[in-house]
């Protein structure tokens, strides 16, 4: 095991690209409360459906959202953490 703490995690990059997200849409930046949850939004799905392998309808579930658009927002989140995270290529 490697515990060389100069090498980073997969998981926490990806969290530090959620948390650290800030939307093009204007409407969402202005207004903070907006901002947060549509951040948790995107960590609960990072959390429950990528991590964690739950399925779509409990994710949705626990969002209170539809499967529709939880898979959305799963969509948006994959797409961000692909164009964020280059250096983390699936070596199959």
């Amino acid at each position: 095991m490697n515990f060389d703490s100069s090498i980073k995690s997969p998981i926490n990059d990806a969290l530090d690209i959620v948390v650290n997200y800030n939307p093009k849409h204007i409407g969402t930046l202005r207004d903070p409360l907006k901002l947060e949850k549509h951040k948790t939004q995107l960590l609960i799905v990072l959390k429950e459906r990528l991590i964690n392998q739950k399925t779509l309808q409990k994710t949705a579930d626990i969002l209170n959202k539809s499967r529709e658009r939880t898979r959305q927002i799963e969509h948006k989140l994959i797409r961000l953490l692909q164009k964020k995270m280059k250096g983390y290529k699936d070596e199959q």
